[in-house]
């Protein structure tokens, strides 16, 4: 069955992205217009990277392809489970984690453009996946579309390392 986010990334800027389909033959039906006609399908099918809901999850593959960090990628991870279990608090789902060869682990959090909210909800999902998995080393990191210089030189401060896909990478 075929799933997953389709995206045309040219000079390493997202050009070009289709939302999920609702079953593996949307995919299957998008595979088969791309190689009869690109451009038609370009038109019809695919929405402006700048206009999409789901932008984040074209980032996140976009660095993927990259290869910058290698491991296994796990979306929407849930932290918190010491919090709820101690605390009934409610669980927090990080954008996405990856387990390197090492063991270590990077919390990622996904903007379009690095903000103020970014930079709180990685420290803080940093800290519920260290509470939750103690032992492993954990490190964290935004990837964002752009990001001003301000910011980044705030996150170097804070150990959070920037990855600004439409430009550095």
């Amino acid at each position: 069955m075929l799933r997953g986010i389709s995206a045309i990334v040219e000079e390493n800027n997202i050009q070009y992205y289709i939302k999920r389909g609702n079953s593996g033959k949307n995919a299957l039906e998008f595979l088969q217009n791309l190689l009869k006609d690109l451009e038609i399908t370009i038109n019809k099918c695919y929405t402006n990277a700048g206009e999409i809901i789901d932008e984040e999850m074209a980032l996140l593959e976009a660095f993927k392809a990259k290869g910058i960090i290698k491991g296994n990628y796990q979306i929407y991870f849930s932290v918190g489970h010491y919090f709820k279990k101690n605390f009934i608090c409610n669980l927090k789902f990080i954008d996405a984690i990856c387990e390197e060869k090492d063991k270590s682990v990077w919390v990622f959090e996904v903007e379009r453009t690095l903000n103020y909210i970014a930079i709180g909800q990685v420290i803080s999902y940093k800290y519920l996946y260290d509470k939750d998995n103690i032992g492993i080393k954990s490190k964290s990191a935004i990837m964002c579309g752009t990001a001003s210089k301000d910011l980044k030189e705030a996150c170097g401060n804070n150990q959070i390392q920037v990855f600004e896909i439409n430009n550095e990478i």
